[in-house]
């Protein structure tokens, strides 16, 4: 949720981040049969713009409160790794870095118990937005006609829209299980990441882990340049942070796919 913590005169931020991580390619078979079936797959990757071995999405919100605040603003960010394969980056390829952000707030959202957030930027009915949900995640970056833009120009614009269901497995601390409609269903309880210390005032952004395993069980991520890619059986990550203020720079490492345990 989102809005629970806000002070009338002091600064707030908070913001979410969503990590994809593409499942292993299949492994390497030895029957003619098959070698020519891969032979064939190969080829056709080979025409296809190069996978990424992840993809993350961020989202977030500074000051919607106060008004005459510097930092007031709500934004989102689509970052993809560099392609699984070796070979010379294709112009097909996804932005390493897009960036939309915008410092009208008025059209943000965000339930104050659940996790639904979503913001659109501008009037247009085919505008950039984001729309993130504990089962779905969805929304459209356009560069040009940005207030912030990065890895294309106004004269080449890139537009990239993505749609992906999450079905939900682990959160922080056991099994979590829903039924259709995506409501709790019989979850095994659940922690604050931080445990007691999450209630000091000192420990400043907090931190939660909302997710630490998810699945995609259907989904795409497609841009005006060409790249596309299939987002089925992806590994979903999911946390949020939030406070009065965000570090400059802070060091950040996670392993959540493992041999025996994908």
């Amino acid at each position: 949720g989102s809005g629970g913590n806000l002070s009338p005169n002091q600064s707030f931020f908070e913001g979410w981040y969503l990590r994809l991580t593409f499942p292993p390619p299949p492994p390497l078979t030895k029957t003619s049969q098959q070698k020519q079936q891969q032979q064939q797959q190969q080829q056709q990757r080979s025409r296809q713009p190069q996978q990424p071995s992840s993809l993350a999405f961020i989202f977030h919100v500074f000051d919607p409160h106060l008004p005459l605040s510097a930092k007031r603003g709500v934004g989102m960010q689509i970052a993809s790794s560099p392609p699984l394969s070796s070979s010379s980056s294709s112009s097909r390829s996804l932005p390493e870095l897009i960036v939309v952000s915008d410092e009208d707030v008025s059209r943000f959202r965000a339930d104050s118990h659940n996790l639904d957030v979503m913001n659109e930027f501008g009037a247009r009915e085919d505008g950039d937005y984001f729309h993130l949900t504990a089962t779905r995640c969805r929304g459209r970056a356009s560069l040009s006609g940005s207030t912030t833009n990065t890895g294309s120009d106004d004269n080449n614009p890139t537009i990239v829209e993505f749609d992906f269901g999450i079905r939900p497995e682990i959160g922080w601390g056991g099994e979590i299980s829903r039924d259709t409609e995506g409501r709790d269903a019989a979850a095994a309880r659940q922690y604050s990441t931080a445990g007691w210390l999450a209630a000091f005032p000192l420990f400043d952004p907090h931190y939660q882990v909302l997710m630490s395993k998810g699945v995609v069980p259907r989904g795409y991520l497609r841009s005006s340049c060409g790249a596309e890619y299939n987002l089925d059986d992806c590994v979903v990550y999911l946390e949020k942070n939030w406070g009065r203020s965000f570090p400059s720079k802070w060091f950040w490492m996670q392993c959540n796919v493992f041999p025996r345990m994908p």
